[in-house]
Parts: structure tokens; C-alpha cells; sequence
């Protein structure tokens, strides 16, 4: 298992080990020891060179500020190229080139994705002006070192997945297959995360969350599954997992909570 904190400057105390108690006490399971992206940096720093040296990225001086009367794209504002040729010593990040990079998957779930990086998405950081890889950088190398076949995650990263494929592609790395499913979201429309304030999960309602989890994915559990032991759900939900239920949810991108 991989915990996602390159960026380890915001993350709060002691979240890391919140993060595995909380799978843990869910009945998750995974093969090796729990490795994290923060002990990544000299392996992230190896892939930098290797772009340096093949001349995939270019510095970069710009700031949200200056970028913010742009067109905004599928990932944020859209880069127009405004420091390719300056020649730039200190306080930058580093952006990949993408011009005329044309990017199609086939998702799971979703089904055929396209898009021009160029015009939807423009040339995207890969490493921040505080020395941090960006989280396309960190996923693409932290999923080829670990030999990643299969990426279930939210519908609110879809896009980033065009830019990790392109990272894939210059960086001579497989490209996994990927599933994205609709977010949980609340009744004003917000995902359910930190971000937006969103409780804590009751670790004490293991049993209960991992029912509710089945049913909101269209599985449909049995009633009376709801009151059984952890270890029981769980046997059902291997034995019965069914993707062509969950292709029913294809057509959202948000399951929305009351």
C-alpha cells in the first residue's frame, strides 16, 4: 500500500496513521509493508533529470496570479506558453511540454476518454518552485515502481489522468487500466472530503459503512447483510462483486448523500 503525501508540507499530524488505522479497522488488506511518498524524493528526482535530459519540460516563473485571466481548461487555467524561451535561474517550477499531444483510454467504467492536452489542458506542472514532485509525477512513477495494473479511483480525476498517460508515454512506463467512479458528494454539491469540512468515518460503524458503501456502488447487499459481522460482508462482497452493476453509476459522476 502507498500513502499519497508528497506534498508532506500540508499534511496534518499523525494523518498518515489515522489513514491506515482506518482500513485497518474496515477490514482492508495489502500485500508488503505501507510505503509513502515522501521517502520518494530521490526516485522522483531521477525522472526529473531523465525529462531534463531529453528536454520533455522547461522552467517556469508563472504564479496563480499571473495565470488567472486565462481560458480555463479541463485541469484549471490553461498555460499559454509565456515562458518557453525565457531563461529563468531560481524560484521555478518545472512544466512538461505537451504541444500537439493527443491522449485516448478506454475507461472501465466511463468508457472512451480523448483529449488534446494542447488546447484542454496546456503544458502542467510536474515540479513545484518548494522542490515538491507534483501529484502526476508522484502517481506515474509510485504506480510503474509498484507495478500497478489497476487504478480505481474518483470521477473528479479523470482529467488528470490524460496528463499521467502522457508522463507514462515519455517516461517509457506501462499504462495501467483505469476505473472512475462517481464521487460522494453532499446536498450542496460539494465532494466529501477535508476540503470542504466533512466528518471523520466512525471507525466504531466498520460494519455499517462497508454495507452502505456496497449499496451506494449498486451491488446490492441484502438487507439482512446489515447487521452482520465485518468478516461476513466482506465474503459476500468478494463472492458477489458484480462490474456490470457498477457501469449502472457510468452515466453519474456524483452520488450525493443526505
Amino acid at each position: 500500500m502507498r500513502i499519497d503525501n508528497s506534498d508532506f508540507t500540508r499534511e496534518q499530524k499523525n494523518a498518515s496513521d489515522k489513514i491506515i488505522k482506518t482500513l485497518e479497522l474496515h477490514g482492508f488488506e495489502w500485500d508488503g509493508t505501507v510505503q509513502y511518498q515522501s521517502d520518494s524524493y530521490d526516485l522522483y528526482q531521477k525522472s526529473i533529470d531523465f525529462l531534463k535530459q531529453n528536454n520533455h519540460v522547461f522552467r517556469c516563473e508563472c504564479s496563480r496570479k499571473n495565470l488567472i485571466k486565462n481560458k480555463i481548461g479541463s485541469n484549471g487555467f490553461i498555460y499559454t506558453g509565456t515562458c518557453h524561451n525565457k531563461i529563468i535561474h531560481k524560484n521555478y517550477s518545472l512544466r512538461v511540454f505537451v504541444s500537439n499531444t493527443n491522449i485516448e483510454f478506454t475507461d472501465t467504467l466511463q468508457g472512451n476518454q480523448k483529449c488534446s492536452l494542447e488546447s484542454e489542458i496546456s503544458d502542467f506542472i510536474i515540479w513545484r518552485r518548494d522542490n515538491i514532485a507534483s501529484y502526476h509525477l508522484a502517481t506515474v512513477i509510485d504506480d510503474n515502481e509498484l507495478n500497478v495494473t489497476n487504478i480505481v479511483r474518483g470521477f473528479d480525476l479523470i482529467n488528470s489522468t490524460f496528463c499521467q498517460i502522457h508522463l507514462q508515454n515519455i517516461l517509457n512506463h506501462k499504462t495501467p487500466a483505469y476505473s472512475h467512479i462517481p464521487i460522494v458528494v453532499d446536498q450542496d454539491g460539494n465532494k466529501l472530503s477535508k476540503q470542504f469540512g466533512a466528518c471523520g468515518i466512525e471507525n466504531e460503524a466498520a460494519s455499517k459503512n462497508l454495507y452502505n458503501a456496497l449499496v451506494a456502488l449498486c451491488q446490492e447487499p441484502p438487507e439482512e447483510l446489515s447487521n452482520e459481522r465485518l468478516d461476513s460482508i466482506w465474503d459476500w462482497a468478494i463472492v458477489n462483486w458484480d462490474m456490470n452493476k457498477l457501469r449502472m453509476l457510468s452515466s453519474l459522476n456524483h452520488i450525493e448523500i443526505t
